[in-house]
């Protein structure tokens, strides 16, 4: 037999040796077990949260109570998620620096139609909310809104200012707007536009309908009617 046969069956063995070889430690490893370490916290009714230099993502969704569900790493023990509330406030201070690594995500459930958010470096995403009107503060901050095609918002006031930024995909009968060194984007209808935008704001809003809205120089503003 040839030398280059014999290297070519030689090469051939090993890398079908190689894969038979991986095959069997991929099942002998088997998947990865999923993460299920997290726990509910129950909590009074509230209409306001303020949030005030959390060091964590908060993700927002409608529930049928209030309650937040804190997901934690492998082997970590429950711990004290820092809030109080103040008559109808939901207050939520940072968590210790030594819990931030131990915490994979904070989860809040509401199921009120009106609420008010107000962030102070900070940064929330609200996923499927069965909310009908939101109020709005953010400075130094983030909010992300994410709906289902279905769903819309009734009103929606909200003040963006100091390099905060805003996104949202759900369609809105009336937005209110006052908007200063930020960026505001809204890709669902909005039937009304009432607002303004100063000091170098970026402003994008598809398919506007009846539209009152003035802007300085340094401003950019973009209605997409497409």
């Amino acid at each position: 037999m040839k030398k280059s046969n014999i290297f070519l069956i030689s090469l051939f063995s090993s890398v079908t040796l190689f894969i038979i070889s991986g095959a069997i430690v991929s099942v002998a490893r088997g998947k990865p077990e999923p993460n299920n370490n997290n726990f509910t916290i129950s909590g009074p009714s509230y209409g306001y949260v303020l949030m005030s230099k959390t060091n964590y993502k908060l993700n927002a969704k409608a529930g049928e109570k209030f309650e937040f569900v804190v997901g934690l790493e492998k082997g970590e023990e429950k711990i004290n998620l820092p809030f109080i509330t103040q008559g109808d406030t939901l207050v939520l201070s940072p968590l210790p620096e030594e819990l931030v690594s131990k915490v994979r995500y904070v989860e809040m459930k509401f199921p009120s139609k009106t609420m008010n958010f107000e962030l102070k470096k900070a940064h929330i995403d609200i996923y499927n909310s069965s909310a009908s009107s939101f109020n709005i503060k953010l400075d130094q901050s983030k909010m992300n809104i994410f709906s289902k095609e279905d769903h819309s918002l009734e009103y929606l006031n909200i003040s963006v200012k100091n390099n905060s930024d805003f996104y949202s995909n759900t369609p809105l009968n009336h937005l209110k707007i006052e908007i200063n060194n930020s960026s505001f984007k809204s890709y669902g209808s909005v039937k009304e536009v009432i607002g303004t935008a100063n000091d170098t704001a970026k402003v994008y809003i598809s398919q506007p309908g009846i539209t009152d809205f003035k802007k300085d120089a340094s401003s950019r503003v973009r209605f997409n009617y497409n």
